[in-house]
């Protein structure tokens, strides 16, 4: 029998998408459920962030279990069809040394396994409809959500498939988000409204950007937002950056908003960071980052901490943690700019060392 729930952790600072709740919440208040429903939308507007929080909050209607599973579809490397069954089999407790070679088989498992059970199933990142569709059949009784920065078309037909289009937070709710993670306590939110408002706009009402700029606000009690405004309008203008900053191929909103809260960090918490851009998984661990570093288990937790309260990493389990792919790839290009091709090299062995002894 599947666990009782094997997703990652809520965000404790979820706010707004009453909206989009509302619609997912009608789906599972019908007598005959959908077999999908698709969240779409672009990178950093919450997708799964949203998926995992209804997933939570309804998991009394699931009896036979929630399970999650990344199918990476932001990478180089997406899953497979057989990979991503093999995630959710893993995921539901089948040993990895047990699970069937073929793709046929697999599917057979997921379908003896799954099949009539009144599960949820949290696919997240999906690329291609193939990822998906053999895990649909096998859910044949309860419901699977997939994330997706594509719309997947193919996947909706000869289907019973919804479509939910995540944009951007409405002004409120971004404003909502950045008060909650400051605090009721926090006078800024009472003092700085309009401030507030303004911040919401650099950050283009984006979740990923506004959390990560509401989270070095609160590490830093003494800043104005309207001093960290000033910085993100000063950081956008032409000519305003630095050479070599912000790092290329991410889009004009979230680059100076990950550049403001880079340089924020302490000198060992920047090159956390820049390190965790060679991570080619979709999760790590602190042993992990301490091999990056070369440095012990416990700087690396330490370091892991304060990058959370940055918002910079995320913890989606027991000692193990994600980072969003934008942040990914500009830590990585940060790593380029500021370190060494031999201090790269040396942290990416360290790294293969690491998970070749485990």
């Amino acid at each position: 029998r599947p666990p009782a729930a094997r997703l990652p952790a809520d965000n404790p600072f979820f706010a707004g998408r009453a909206v989009s709740l509302s619609k997912l919440d009608l789906l599972v208040g019908q007598s005959v459920w959908p077999r999908a429903v698709v969240v779409q939308g672009m990178a950093g507007v919450g997708k799964t962030t949203l998926a995992l929080h209804w997933a939570h909050r309804v998991a009394d209607r699931f009896p036979d279990g929630a399970l999650f599973a990344d199918l990476r579809g932001t990478t180089r490397s997406p899953v497979t069809p057989a990979e991503a069954m093999g995630q959710v089999l893993r995921a539901a407790g089948v040993p990895g040394d047990q699970l069937p070679r073929t793709e046929d088989e697999l599917a057979a498992q997921c379908r003896s396994l799954l099949g009539g059970r009144r599960m949820l199933l949290i696919l997240d990142n999906a690329v291609q409809p193939e990822q998906v569709r053999p895990l649909l059949a096998a859910v044949a009784s309860g419901l699977v959500v997939v994330t997706s920065r594509r719309r997947l078309p193919a996947l909706l037909e000869g289907a019973d498939v919804r479509t939910l289009e995540l944009r951007e937070m409405a002004t409120q709710e971004a404003v909502d988000l950045i008060a909650g993670v400051l605090g009721p306590g926090d006078a800024r939110v009472r003092d700085e409204e309009k401030a507030i408002v303004q911040l919401a706009r650099e950050c283009g009402h984006l979740p990923l950007a506004l959390g990560v700029m509401a989270g070095r606000l609160a590490e830093n009690p003494g800043e104005s937002i309207a001093g960290t405004v000033r910085e993100l309008a000063a950081r956008d203008a032409p000519g305003g950056a630095p050479h070599g900053t912000p790092a290329p191929g991410l889009s004009a909103v979230v680059d100076p908003t990950f550049d403001v809260a880079y340089r924020s960090l302490r000198r060992d918490q920047r090159e956390a960071f820049r390190r965790l851009g060679l991570v080619a998984g979709p999760d790590f661990t602190p042993a992990a980052l301490a091999a990056l570093q070369d440095r012990t288990v416990d700087e690396a937790r330490e370091c892991l901490e304060g990058l959370r309260q940055a918002y910079l990493v995320q913890d989606v389990g027991p000692d193990r943690y994600r980072m969003h792919d934008l942040l990914r790839e500009f830590a990585r290009e940060r790593g380029l700019g500021e370190d060494s091709d031999g201090e790269l090299q040396a942290a990416q062995r360290r790294l293969l060392a690491g998970y070749l002894a485990e």
